[in-house]
């Protein structure tokens, strides 16, 4: 192991990630502050996260094109409602490529995170200090292994869809693909007619809807580049089918009225589209909205194929020539492994040491996932973390706003308030068709014990409210004083006296009339500002100071807030 340097790089904001949630954070801090303080790091050697990582044939996006972008950077000259994610990639690119962040501590004394930094082409390692620390290192990031008995054993190539093989010859080649989710059903139309033979083992049913993957011709670009507000409008209407569709999704009698009928239309379809042979393996027996749904661009239509084979046989083993199932062998030169990521560890490839020498990891493990507003956890002082890229930095940066102002010094919740609000989301969640008996991503149930009662939990990787909601939190809610859950609440107003004390006035407190009269001034810090309250949903952040001595020279200190989710 090469030496680590002594002297720390410094910024006063740190981004882990360089994909579309990093790049909104960057856009966003420089067009609302003019700030520029920020450095970037990733593990891999370009942009892109999620859209970097992802590289197999027929990979692209499953959300319509003109809402999956930057709301302050519409894109006109999109080709596709679903585009590539060659196209993405271009979409998306002030970063530092190939620097892993393998640990984060946060240094209670000087106000700081320390990043423990390596070199991932030379193995040379450093540190990095900052003040905040933005997490955006999304939740596909880390795949699901192979924990199938024999996997080593195997004589060919096997490989998962994120770390796709581009230098394996598939033409001519017996191929399995083991999943059937979104990934595997673009996969499979995109090789099918390459292969010698291509065998799919699924484990459960999918809805899978057609879809409308229209294209956006010359003309077309040409409107939403060149006449005002075309491409937002049309940005909005999409926004507004998307909303429409949370109907489906509440445990009401409407709404279930609404998700049988949508059933019967996506079952229809799926029949019409799939051979007979495979309908009872295919047509899923929950409610529709339970998990995600699967639009359909030619994978049901490869199904016809005669070099295609669909089971929903059970894995016994790997064995050298292929995979040993309970009906017989499946002979294959390559196995892909389409089995989707850790989407309930959340940065499971680092280690985050908040206050007290909590790890980020113990902290959620209580509740399955980030707490409260789905931004910081109690227990750290500001970390963020982003996993949608224009709500989650948005209100990040509308909490983050007094520290980059220097008029306060660490924002952290209140394990009260995280408690509370997590409680409201569970209650929320099951009303939701995501517990209709399904194994749903992102939901683990589990027991624990809340004000001595047991309650049901379950994980937080949905969010239960709908995208105007989510607008919402992340474009109207802000802090201000908490008017009726906490009474002893100070609220910093902001002072017009000189520096380094002008930021230190507070409601219910005296203005200081010498800005430099230090018991003054530690008697305002002591007393007054104990906490920052938000607005909706209720819930309050205790100000933290520590080490006044680099306050009286005028440092502003710095913290962190985790965000997820909206």
């Amino acid at each position: 192991m090469l030496p680590m340097s002594d002297t720390p790089s410094y910024s006063q904001i740190a981004c882990i990630g360089t994909g579309l949630s990093a790049i909104a954070l960057g856009a966003t801090l420089q067009r609302w502050y003019g700030f520029e303080d920020i450095r970037f790091f990733d593990r891999h050697p370009a942009s892109g996260g999620t859209w970097y990582t992802n590289s197999y044939p027929g990979c692209a996006c499953d959300v319509p094109s003109a809402l999956y972008s930057y709301s302050f950077e519409l894109n006109p000259n999109w080709s596709k409602s679903m585009p590539s994610f060659e196209e993405i990639k271009e979409y998306s690119t002030r970063m530092i490529h190939s620097v892993e962040v393998t640990k984060c501590i946060w240094k209670e004394d000087a106000n700081r995170w320390l990043l423990y930094l390596r070199d991932v082409n030379s193995g040379e390692r450093s540190t990095h200090e900052c003040q905040i620390l933005f997490a955006a290192t999304g939740r596909l990031v880390e795949p699901r292994p192979c924990d199938t008995v024999g996997a080593e054993t195997f004589s060919g190539t096997l490989f998962h869809s994120s770390q796709w093989r581009h230098d394996v010859r598939l033409r001519g080649q017996n191929v399995i693909i083991i999943g059937n989710g979104c990934t595997a059903a673009q996969i499979v139309p995109a090789i099918i007619h390459k292969v010698n033979s291509l065998t799919q083992i699924i484990r459960s049913q999918h809805w899978v809807s057609p879809a409308s993957n229209y294209t956006y011709g010359p003309f077309i670009q040409w409107v939403f580049c060149h006449i005002p507000f075309a491409m937002r409008l049309h940005r909005l209407q999409l926004f507004l089918l998307a909303e429409k569709d949370f109907r489906l999704f509440p445990m009401t009698k409407a709404a279930a009225r609404l998700r049988k009928r949508r059933s019967s239309q996506v079952e229809h379809y799926m029949r019409a589209t799939a051979p007979d042979k495979y309908h009872n393996v295919l047509v899923p027996d929950y409610e529709i909205g339970c998990k995600r749904r699967i639009f359909d661009c030619g994978y049901l239509a490869s199904l016809n194929e005669e070099s295609f084979i669909l089971t929903d046989t059970n894995i016994e083993r790997i064995i050298p020539e292929g995979i040993k199932t309970d009906h017989g062998v499946i002979p294959a030169d390559i196995i892909i492994l389409a089995t989707g990521f850790k989407t309930n560890q959340f940065l499971s490839y680092m280690e985050v040491i908040g206050r007290g020498g909590k790890s980020v990891t113990q902290h959620w493990d209580q509740y399955g996932g980030p707490g409260a507003y789905n931004t910081s956890p109690s227990a750290l002082s500001e970390r963020a973390n982003t996993e949608s890229p224009n709500s989650s930095v948005n209100y990040a940066l509308r909490i983050l706003k007094p520290i980059l102002q220097g008029r306060v010094l660490a924002v952290e919740i209140k394990e009260e308030a995280e408690q509370t609000y997590i409680h409201e989301v569970q209650k929320a969640l099951a009303k939701r068709v995501w517990n209709a008996g399904c194994a749903s991503t992102g939901l683990i149930r589990y027991l624990v014990v809340y004000q001595r009662e047991e309650v049901e939990f379950h994980g937080l990787s949905l969010e239960p409210g709908s995208l105007l909601v989510a607008q919402f939190v992340s474009h109207v809610v802000g802090l201000e004083p908490q008017d009726s859950e906490v009474s002893q609440t100070q609220w910093i107003l902001g002072a017009d006296i000189s520096p380094p004390f002008a930021w230190l006035c507070s409601a219910g407190c005296s203005r200081i009339s010498d800005p430099k009269d230090e018991e003054a001034f530690r008697a305002v810090i002591n007393g007054c500002f104990s906490e920052l309250c938000l607005r909706k949903p209720r819930s309050c952040f205790k100000v933290t100071v520590v080490n006044v001595d680099r306050l009286l020279q005028g440092n502003s200190g710095g913290g962190i807030i985790h965000l997820s989710g909206a």
